[in-house]
């Protein structure tokens, strides 16, 4: 399956998404805030804390897609860096950002930095997206992630 985006190209597909919310970050060369997830870089991530300020999971990045969109799932991509790359995840659909129901998808990313799809059980629509990762590959408490982006009807 390809990963089909919102509309043309991925600098035009997030042209007016921001991220609301997300779990305090570790401000890197590279790596940091939540804005990264939707810069189209993959060398750029957004990095929970850590070290002497370690928060630990679960983690969460909340965007707001620019308007109601209906989403059949996320396109995910860990952060090169082995360290921190999320596991266990859910994501959640919502309206108007603050109610969020059950996950609309849950499951395990494989080990790596290539792209990778999580399909919704049933097509979701709303406004706003937040991925809550639960758990890391390295057992460790932060989370990394380098893209995020929908996958569209």
């Amino acid at each position: 399956m390809g990963f089909s985006r919102i509309s043309g190209s991925l600098e035009q597909a997030l042209s007016g998404w921001i991220s609301t919310s997300a779990s305090g970050y570790f401000a890197l060369p590279e790596g940091g805030p939540a804005r990264n997830v939707l810069d189209g870089n993959p060398d750029t991530y957004w990095h929970t804390l850590k070290g002497v300020t370690l928060a630990s999971y679960p983690h969460e990045i909340q965007l707001d897609m620019g308007g109601e969109r209906k989403v059949k799932g996320i396109v995910f991509q860990s952060a090169k860096p082995e360290e921190a790359r999320v596991k266990d995840y859910e994501v959640y659909v919502s309206q108007d950002g603050k109610n969020w129901g059950e996950p609309v998808a849950r499951g395990s990313m494989a080990n790596t930095a290539e792209k990778q799809e999580a399909l919704f059980f049933t097509p979701a629509t709303g406004k706003f997206i937040r991925f809550v990762a639960l758990s890391s590959h390295d057992g460790g408490d932060s989370a990394a992630v380098a893209e995020l982006n929908i996958i569209s009807e």
